[in-house]
């Protein structure tokens, strides 16, 4: 069995932003963008940190995607005032452990950043702990075409080897349940946690001051979840031939051949989720059609000893995945493929 791993470094699962944004140094715009290259801070907590340092209110600062902690993440974010990189250079060279942020000033716009600006993201990954056989069987192929079930990933219901239940708090929130919500939300295992634990006041006055865009994610979250479930019933109504695979504690159903995603992708091409915003002071419930599998191209960069398993091997995959995707779900996937031909030395491409 190939027994994989992903995110044995930082360094292992890199991602980069593709933006639709139109900027320049000589730009007569009000707004000024800026590079935010980090590793071992969520998107929330390097928003608080730079509020912190610049002044800032944190509903100023503004993003068009969430980028995990567990990765080298590399995003763009707006500011309504300048600041040069002299300016960020004490906030630069301050360094937790591993830890880190990196500001950089790139030029003026006339907007500030929205999720529409997203086009999606670059992944450079590296998998460890491949058996040979494993890897004789990626380097068949340059690179391969994958039909994945696009699921949302593990990580949108909570931090990595932490309890899942970012939903729940959600959930708590969309039902004005206050106190649940403070509960669920103490459990988790970060720096809002940590405030949430300390806090002295009522759990509504809590939420009250938190960042609105924080709660809409938690609500978002609620509504993932809800996502997921609905496309697994689907694959349970068309009698499919499932592979379950728990990631992170959570559980997801995977297909085995294309065929079968191909089916999946014919009956239900897309589902409805729901996106919670915060717009014009108050949260607001926008339906949008997401769909049900993605295809996207993966390329096999090379492979080489894995220094960190004795006697095993890493290979390096890059690939593009349109906003909203989750890499890990593509890889848990395509990597899926390579634990079938193990167990049962059949090619499932």
């Amino acid at each position: 069995m190939v027994d994989y791993r992903v995110k044995q470094t930082p360094a292992d699962f890199q991602v980069f932003e593709v933006m639709n944004l139109i900027w320049s140094p000589t730009n007569t715009g009000v707004y000024h963008y800026y590079t935010v290259n980090k590793l071992g801070y969520t998107t929330f907590e390097a928003v608080k940190n730079i509020a912190k340092y610049t002044g800032l209110p944190e509903a100023d600062i503004c993003y068009s995607g969430l980028k995990d902690e567990d990765g080298i993440t590399s995003q763009y974010i707006s500011l309504p005032r300048y600041f040069n990189d002299s300016y960020f250079k004490k906030f630069n060279e301050k360094k937790i452990d591993e830890k880190f942020i990196n500001v950089r000033y790139l030029g003026k716009g006339e907007k500030p950043l929205k999720i529409s600006n997203l086009i999606g993201n670059c992944f450079h990954v590296t998998i460890r702990n491949l058996t040979s056989l494993a890897i004789n069987k990626i380097l068949e192929h340059k690179e391969y075409v994958l039909f994945f079930i696009n699921y949302y990933g593990s990580q949108r219901f909570g931090l990595p080897g932490q309890v899942k239940n970012t939903h729940l708090i959600g959930k708590a929130l969309i039902e004005n349940d206050y106190e649940v919500a403070l509960s669920e939300l103490i459990q988790q295992k970060s720096e809002l946690s940590t405030i949430a634990k300390n806090f002295q006041g009522n759990a509504d006055k809590f939420f009250q001051d938190l960042d609105k865009r924080t709660q809409a994610f938690f609500q978002s979250a609620y509504f993932s979840y809800l996502w997921n479930i609905e496309v697994n019933r689907y694959i349970q109504k068309m009698k499919l031939y499932e592979s379950v695979k728990i990631i992170d504690t959570i559980e997801y159903k995977f297909l085995f051949n294309n065929n079968d995603i191909l089916n999946l992708l014919k009956n239900y091409p897309q589902t409805t989720n729901i996106r919670v915003l915060f717009e014009n002071d108050q949260f607001k419930n926008v339906s949008h059609a997401r769909n049900t599998v993605i295809q996207t191209k993966i390329k096999v960069e090379e492979t080489f000893d894995d220094l960190l398993n004795p006697n095993k091997y890493c290979c390096d995959f890059s690939f593009f995945l349109p906003s909203g995707c989750y890499a890990t779900i593509a890889l848990a996937q395509l990597m899926e493929k390579f634990v079938s031909f193990e167990e049962n030395t059949n090619d499932k491409f």
